[in-house]
């Protein structure tokens, strides 16, 4: 006969065996140096990516992907989507979700109880050994809700990835625009040196024969010490730009990298002004929309755990030579706690989830118009300024140089001239910037419009 201690040891041995083992992952810091300065926006990873998305129908995709050029806006969009560190966390996180959600609901371990007594008097058998064998019936329906919250809690951690995303791209575009129009501010600046550089040379022989005053020489010099400066202020710009545009697309400071710079085209804003619900699919609008989904599976969750499980302890116990049989019931009295603050907790976050949305979705809309309004002054600003003023100023430098050489050379004219035209070029760069700034912000607030039904989730997914 199987010895009454013999069961006890085996359940002991079995429940031992399914505790789970840790192994240790050192941080290999060299590993991820490496493999973060070996990134380039020109190795394969990089294109078949950005070949994935264009597949796929996102928004903004390139149409043609070859870096080699130079990388434009939209191509650096794509390789952002791929190294961007920012973006690459909230992907762990969403596989973090994803584990979550996949091991969910999963009903509670058995317990197993053992226990032991000794009779004190003397008799044959003194000893008395019992175990018992808990399960829990989960009545209240607590295993659904959990499943159910953890589900909507993946798509709230997905649309975490839409919202940043759809963040550094715009990003990524805004950098490029800063860099663009500080390269065009240091190359108006350049050609304006080279013109002063060459009215200087006339100066100086025309000072050395005793025709022009040596002060008239000066003003030029000053004028082209000061456009000298702002020169090395706008290339050291430009320089910074490039290192932030680096780092939003997640490559090293000394990776391979050639850009190319490109004007926003101008929205199609009357479409989507027009359009009831034109923010619905806004990334941010989508996820306050998820946010409240969450609540509310938490509340019912919450709701879901007031009802106690009922808890089942069969077993059996060996006692004066004979074996019995066991069987005892457990249900918590929800008398004091029952879980009243946890369920009025979760309502209470439901209802600031509903606020939440409707705040999200105002802001949207209150956000598109207040960019649509920026976008149509700045492309005002911007077209009077090529309408009028830069060319008023070619105007007149070119009619100040038509003076100076029909009727002797005159310093000062040409001077003044020359630094109009010069603030004109340079007003003029500031106002298209302004403009393509104005059009990315109102592409950011608008949202992706149309958008397709292969969009619908984050770009990051069509790598997986």
């Amino acid at each position: 006969m199987l010895h009454p201690r013999r069961p006890a040891v085996f359940l002991t041995a079995l429940s031992l065996s399914a505790c789970a083992v840790y192994e240790p992952e050192p941080l290999d810091e060299a590993a991820l140096r490496a493999a973060y300065r070996s990134r380039a926006p020109d190795d394969a990873s990089t294109v078949a990516f950005a070949a994935r998305l264009r597949a796929e129908g996102v928004v903004g995709a390139p149409a043609v992907f070859d870096p080699v050029d130079g990388l434009s806006a939209s191509e650096g969009e794509a390789v952002a989507l791929l190294f961007n560190p920012d973006l690459r966390l909230a992907r762990a996180d969403l596989a973090t979700a994803d584990v979550a959600a996949a091991l969910a609901g999963l009903p509670a371990d058995p317990t197993l109880g053992v226990s032991s007594e000794r009779i004190l008097a003397s008799v044959d058998d003194p000893w008395i050994l019992g175990g018992t064998f808990g399960v829990s019936l989960p009545l209240s329906g607590r295993l659904d809700a959990e499943r159910d919250l953890a589900d909507v809690e993946r798509r709230l951690a997905a649309a975490d990835v839409l919202v940043a995303e759809w963040r550094v791209r715009h990003a990524v575009r805004r950098a490029f625009q800063a860099w663009r129009a500080e390269t065009l501010r240091a190359d108006v600046l350049a050609e304006h040196l080279a013109r002063l550089a060459t009215t200087a040379e006339v100066l100086d022989r025309r000072a050395a024969a005793g025709e022009t005053p040596r002060l008239e020489t000066r003003l030029f010099a000053l004028e082209s010490a000061a456009r000298d400066a702002d020169l090395q202020v706008a290339r050291g710009r430009a320089a910074e730009r490039e290192l932030e545009i680096r780092a939003l697309l997640g490559l090293a400071p000394s990776a391979p990298l050639a850009l190319a710079g490109e004007a926003e085209a101008a929205p199609n804003i009357d479409v989507v002004a027009a359009s009831d619900g034109a923010c619905a699919d806004h990334p941010e609008v989508v996820r306050a929309r998820v946010a409240y989904a969450a609540a509310e599976a938490g509340l019912k969750l919450a709701t879901a755990r007031r009802t106690p499980d009922l808890g089942l302890t069969p077993g059996a116990s060996w006692e004066d030579g004979a074996m019995r049989a066991l069987f005892g019931l457990a249900l918590p009295l929800p008398w004091r706690n029952g879980g009243r603050r946890e369920a009025a907790e979760a309502a209470s976050a439901r209802a600031r989830a509903r606020f939440a949305f409707a705040a999200a979705a105002e802001t949207a809309e209150a956000r598109v118009a207040a960019a649509a309004a920026r976008f149509a002054t700045a492309t005002r600003v911007r077209a009077a300024l090529e309408a009028s003023l830069a060319p008023l100023a070619d105007a007149q430098w070119e009619e100040t140089a038509r003076v100076a050489e029909a009727r002797g050379f005159a310093p000062l004219p040409l001077l003044e001239g020359a630094g109009r035209r010069v603030d004109a070029r340079l007003r003029l760069v500031d106002a298209r910037l302004e403009e393509d700034l104005a059009a990315i912000d109102w592409r950011e607030a608008a949202g992706p419009f149309p958008r397709p039904a292969s969009d619908s989730r984050p770009a990051s997914e069509t790598s997986r």
